[in-house]
């Protein structure tokens, strides 16, 4: 089920649904996961790894999801360009 916010009349809470299902399926081992991860260079798996400690990281939360600071890291790493930024409120 999506649910993002009120259920509204213009936004509705819907199911979700698989648009393609495989004929065949099959498990997906770690020796396949593994593989695939192989194919990154390793400055991309060290960075990732790093991240996902850091956000996954009990009692380091400054109570917000995402801070300006984080937001700008996280934005720049992914290949956005800020052209302009407002200051607001808190």
């Amino acid at each position: 089920m999506a649910r993002k916010g009120e259920n509204m009349q213009d936004r509705p809470h819907r199911r979700s649904k698989l648009l393609e299902v495989p004929d065949k399926r099959e498990i997906v081992t770690i020796e396949m996961l593994q593989k695939i991860a192989d194919l990154l260079p390793k400055d991309d798996i060290k960075k990732t790894a790093a991240n996902t400690t850091k956000s996954n990281t009990p009692g380091k939360s400054n109570g917000k999801a995402w801070d300006t600071e984080k937001l700008k890291t996280y934005l720049e790493e992914h290949g956005a360009v800020i052209e302009k930024t407002k200051k607001t409120a808190i």
